[in-house]
């Protein structure tokens, strides 16, 4: 409401309980990751972050502080700068689940 945004006018409610909610990961992830790390440095226009998008069973607030660095690293007139994006990277790995 703050920011001028319409009211949410939900239609529908749903709740789904699942037995698990992180990735059940096989052998092998860890490579297939470092594959896809490697070629993602080649597309200078792509960035992947998130739990899903990194691979990693995050909370939340860390999700959160993923996407507000990856705003951050995009500057006003929509130029990516990769060396703030590469440090907040080196940052997440310092991450550690909370139960």
């Amino acid at each position: 409401a703050r920011l001028g945004l319409p009211a949410a006018r939900p239609v529908e409610v749903r709740t789904v309980r699942l037995p698990r909610v992180y990735p059940i990961l096989r052998p092998g992830t860890a490579w297939d990751l470092a594959a896809l790390t490697w070629w993602l440095a080649d597309q200078p226009r792509l960035v992947s972050f998130g739990r899903q998008g990194s691979f990693v069973p995050d909370n939340t607030h860390h999700a959160l502080l993923m996407g507000e660095a990856a705003a951050g690293a995009l500057g006003v007139d929509g130029a990516w700068d990769a060396q703030a994006w590469a440090a907040a990277v080196d940052g997440f790995r310092s991450h550690v689940v909370e139960d």
